[in-house]
């Protein structure tokens, strides 16, 4: 459960979400807040992660349990070759072996830098890819990229 501090602008306050529901803690600076609260601000990988975590355990009710979420620093552990125990130990809480779906969400360097999120549907070999900038063209280069997995 979160501490009682009282979120107030400009003022710094740090709340920590100890682990639950399968997510390890989540801490969240005043700025992680500020970057929510405002329209034009871009998420950072907190942002990414920490709501991650709170809409799972807000759904899990709704079967959110079938799905795995896996953090923004997945899939550039495995493009960057870390050891097996590295991606063991931040991935395997999510017991993603158990889950026809995963959610992965991807940081888009360019043309802005943005993020996106796949769906990877196990059972049907799917991934569904939303990007609020997607071009018309294939999606040849992420294609590449899953082959990781």
């Amino acid at each position: 459960m979160y501490s009682n501090t009282l979120i107030i602008r400009g003022v710094f306050a740090t709340r920590i979400r100890n682990p639950q529901d399968g997510f390890p803690r989540q801490t969240f600076e005043m700025d992680d807040y500020e970057r929510l609260a405002c329209q034009t601000a871009r998420l950072n990988d907190i942002c990414i992660n920490g709501c991650s975590a709170l809409l799972y355990s807000r759904f899990l009710s709704w079967n959110a349990a079938q799905c795995a979420i896996l953090s923004t620093h997945d899939l550039p552990r495995i493009q960057y070759h870390a050891e097996d125990n590295v991606l063991w130990r931040n991935i395997s809480w999510t017991r993603y072996w158990e889950k026809p779906t995963w959610i992965l969400p991807i940081h888009r360097p360019s043309p802005v830098g943005h993020w996106v999120v796949c769906i990877i549907k196990i059972n049907s070999k799917q991934l569904l890819l939303f990007d609020s900038f997607a071009e018309k063209k294939p999606w040849k280069h992420e294609i590449k990229v899953f082959s990781y997995f």
